[in-house]
């Protein structure tokens, strides 16, 4: 009786060989994959996906899913065996498809519309004052243009990243900018999948709050000389 492969060894396994049949290069696949939504991902995160070493979030699937055009039942493949979804828990891989419900061809018949990603489309800048693009100045973000295009990355991460240094989310993402180039989330999302692979997996469940921490820290200092 053949082993059973556990999910995300099959998931790995079906962005691989998806990969290969849409004739992508890692490069052309990871900026494929960052217009989706999946800004952090580079090269070396697809090859950590493909070799099965990252484990692949609901909502990274998804958004896989929707830049590559299958759905999750087609990635799964047509018949990837027995597939443990829990230890000692299994399904035949035919179940698991069921489970999934193979929606491809309706999701390669809807218009482009319907899958238009924002982080697809280059984000419009937020209107800024002069006084503001002073501050962010001196923050490291220079120019109106650049500081709007801050501003505008401003999500749920930034404003519970300020509120636990006590400044306001403009502020705390424009000092993220200023000193690492990317927004809070942007920065802590490429931390956390670099150190994935060097961290053991009873720990990755506590990453995510160590590198927000670091991160805080971080950005503490560099608001404190500015």
């Amino acid at each position: 009786m053949k082993r059973a492969k556990s999910l995300r060894a099959v998931l790995a396994e079906g962005m691989a060989r998806v990969r290969a049949e849409r004739g992508l290069s890692g490069e052309q696949a990871a900026e494929l994959l960052r217009s989706y939504g999946l800004v952090a991902w580079r090269v070396g995160t697809l090859t950590q996906v493909e070799a099965g070493v990252r484990p692949l979030p609901v909502e990274e699937l998804l958004l896989a899913c929707a830049a590559y055009r299958v759905s999750v039942a087609e990635l799964v493949g047509p018949d990837p065996g027995q597939v443990e979804l829990a230890a000692g828990a299994r399904l035949p891989g035919a179940a698991v498809r069921a489970l999934l419900t193979d929606g491809g061809e309706e999701l390669r018949a809807l218009p482009a519309e319907a899958l238009d990603v924002p982080a697809a489309r280059p984000t419009p800048p937020v209107p800024t004052s002069d006084a503001l693009v002073a501050a962010a100045a001196r923050l490291g973000v220079r120019g109106r243009l650049e500081v709007g295009r801050a501003l505008a990355a401003i999500g749920e991460a930034e404003r519970n990243a300020a509120r636990r240094l006590g400044v306001t989310p403009e502020r705390l993402v424009l000092a993220a900018v200023g000193r690492w180039g990317k927004p809070f989330s942007a920065e802590r999302d490429a931390r956390i999948a670099l150190r994935r692979t060097t961290t053991a997996p009873d720990r990755h469940i506590t990453l995510r709050g160590l590198v927000t921490r670091e991160m805080l820290a971080e950005l503490q200092d560099h608001l404190a000389v500015r």
